[in-house]
């Protein structure tokens, strides 16, 4: 007896390891559903969108291969998955855990709509390695710090690693349901397309065999710090991870297999260690997007609404464009422009100058985080921001504030990262190079660089921008200080 079943993807394109797909072709007939809702999906201008519409366009194909349409559509999640569900007379409708705050919200729904038209449905675990509703305090509380939850995790991870399950050996589809087309879907995602083309393969094939590529070739020497483009400082599984083009699952198995990550008596690389752990500040900042839906915009000590931050379009613009005047921060900034993409480090130094320097407010840096980075992660980029400016539950204080030219000499010592994304100063000499104004006029004009002119200005002094930004910390503390309430 025919059993259509549908299988409802959000930020899960790929066959292998994806519950909901693997049950529901054991169980009958699959038709994987994509609904575009422009309340939970990436804007169609942002860099992420674009890495969507490849994932989908590869994800179509690779189902095609099997005997299967991918059905795409436009509208309101729930209302869509629901009526088409009710048209076609599902058997069922199976997803894997929405974890973002508007995907737990589709969910919802979509479970209300599928009960009052009485079809049956199966949620399946998300795309981390833990269960965010059991993973919790003695209190029964969620942590809100970054090392209690680590311990718990690798704890439960040691004790059962989760279940890895294979691509389905066969998917047996429905037959023909209208749907839109990916191509034409494709044309709203023109911000820098043609550019981002060059960098990435978005896609489960190619995201796997990259993945196996790092795991064999580069991962024991793993950086978070790494700074320039070079294929030993980062992995660069954010944006398929983000998407679900490879199951989190399946790098801890293969971390395992070769690695033994999880045994607290084996000495593991240390690249290794530090890998692991940056994959696990993944899972625990969408862990507190989950139990505390507000993170991604407003701050976790709500006590810094008040803060006074301060309104410089000028300013920001400058930092957006990669025009600030210091290098380490405007190289970061348009290789984000170009690429879609910043190294770790990179990131952490030009929030913090946005946000203590230019004494604006994070959440303006996160928005332009969200437009640009193809691995534009809710969770990880709100926790992240809200970890530079002192504002989330697990920080570092707001008076720590990077020296832009300190951190150029530390994590860009050759200057190569600096010349590869800005190069008109690519002929000066390293000892002029982090901190051009510093040489004399005549001496950067024989090098071909004109400030003000074709490498602009500083636009802010750290030294003077530091202690504004420690007066303004200071100011704002005083009368909670006064109260008695700090």
């Amino acid at each position: 007896m025919s059993k259509p079943i549908i299988v409802a993807l959000r930020r899960d394109f790929r066959l292998d390891d994806n519950p909901a797909l693997y049950h529901a072709a054991e169980e009958g007939q699959v038709i994987p559903v994509y609904v575009l809702d422009e309340s939970a999906a990436p804007p169609v201008q942002s860099a992420s969108f674009w890495w969507l519409i490849q994932s989908l366009k590869s994800l179509s194909l690779r189902l095609a291969d099997r005997g299967v349409s991918l059905i795409l559509r436009r509208g309101q999640y729930a209302v869509v998955l629901a009526n088409l569900a009710a048209s076609i007379g599902a058997y069922s409708v199976f997803w894997n855990e929405g974890i973002f705050p508007g995907e737990k919200k589709q969910d919802e729904q979509l479970r209300h709509r599928l009960s009052q038209h009485s079809v049956p449905f199966r949620v399946f675990p998300a795309n981390y390695s833990s269960v965010f509703g059991t993973v919790m305090t003695q209190q029964n509380t969620p942590y809100r710090l970054y090392s209690p939850f680590f311990q718990q995790v690798l704890s439960i991870l040691r004790e059962q690693t989760p279940r890895v399950l294979p691509a389905p050996g066969d998917i047996k589809g429905f037959g023909v349901i209208p749907s839109d087309s990916v191509r034409s879907w494709e044309s709203d995602a023109s911000l820098n397309s043609g550019k981002l083309a060059l960098y990435w393969q978005p896609g489960e094939e190619h995201q796997r065999a990259h993945w196996q590529h790092f795991l064999e070739t580069s991962v024991e020497q793993y950086d978070s710090r790494g700074t320039y483009d070079n294929e030993r400082g980062s992995s660069k599984l954010s944006g398929a991870l983000h998407f679900g083009e490879i199951s989190i699952r399946r790098v801890m198995k293969d971390l395992v297999d070769h690695y033994d990550v999880l045994n607290g008596t084996r000495q593991v690389p240390p690249g290794i260690q530090t890998f692991f752990k940056q994959l696990m500040w993944r899972e625990f900042s969408a862990y507190l997007l989950y139990h505390f839906p507000s993170l991604a915009d407003t701050p976790a000590d709500r006590d810094w609404i008040s803060f006074p931050w301060r309104h410089a379009p000028k300013s920001l613009k400058s930092w957006q464009e990669g025009h600030s005047g210091y290098p380490i921060i405007d190289a970061g900034m348009r290789q984000l422009r170009q690429m879609g993409w910043i190294p770790n480090r990179i990131r952490m130094i030009v929030a913090s100058f946005l946000v203590k320097d230019l004494l604006i407010s994070w959440q303006e840096g996160a928005k332009w985080f969200r437009e640009r980075l193809v691995d534009a992660d809710e969770a990880s980029n709100g926790v992240s921001w809200q970890w530079i400016s002192g504002t989330g539950f697990d920080h570092i204080p707001f008076f720590r504030i990077y020296n832009p030219v300190t951190q150029s000499h530390k994590f860009d010592s050759t200057g190569d990262y600096i010349r590869m994304w800005i190069p008109e100063l690519a002929k000066l000499p390293l000892s002029l190079l982090h901190a051009p104004w510093q040489a004399p006029r005549d001496v950067l004009e024989s090098f071909g660089v004109h400030l003000g002119d074709n490498y602009p200005l500083r636009i802010v002094h750290h030294e003077h921008a530091r202690q504004r930004a420690l007066n303004s910390y200071a100011e704002w503390k005083k009368p909670a200080t006064e109260s008695g309430s700090d």
